[in-house]
């Protein structure tokens, strides 16, 4: 970034912290898989379809977690609204929704299962997420 094409960038008082926390997130190991998740509307009945296929490195399907559908919209500062998204093959979650406007919507799907925390009680830790607009 050169001040040729970023003039107005080089003035923002934020400038040198936006630029160290970009850094920094990329430069982070992720703990979490990442798993692509595609959507599509129906226009016949207005609903959105969104669906998950969570296989891990090692090409086996995850199968058995929770999984929890976020969607919010239409952007800028829409509404929140979080389901469940349930398994409905191995290591496929599927999630409908209805669509009552236009705009742009963010998705993000969190997928959870239980871990032994170490003193003999289970808690529940993030193990994959997906994200979608």
């Amino acid at each position: 970034m050169k001040n040729l094409w970023a003039v107005e960038w080089l003035r923002w008082p934020g400038w040198g912290q936006f630029w160290g926390q970009l850094v920094r997130e990329h430069m982070r190991q992720r703990r979490r898989q990442v798993f692509d998740m595609r959507a599509e509307i129906d226009p016949s009945t207005g609903h959105v379809h969104a669906v998950l296929d969570a296989v891990g490195g090692d090409d086996r399907f995850e199968n058995g977690l929770s999984a929890n559908f976020t969607v919010t919209g239409p952007q800028p500062g829409g509404e929140t609204h979080t389901q469940p998204m349930p398994q409905t093959a191995p290591g496929r979650y599927e999630a409908d929704f209805p669509l009552d406007r236009y705009g742009s919507f963010l998705m993000h799907a969190s997928l959870e299962k239980p871990i032994d925390d170490g003193h003999g009680s289970l808690k529940t830790a993030v193990v994959a997420e997906s994200f979608g607009t």
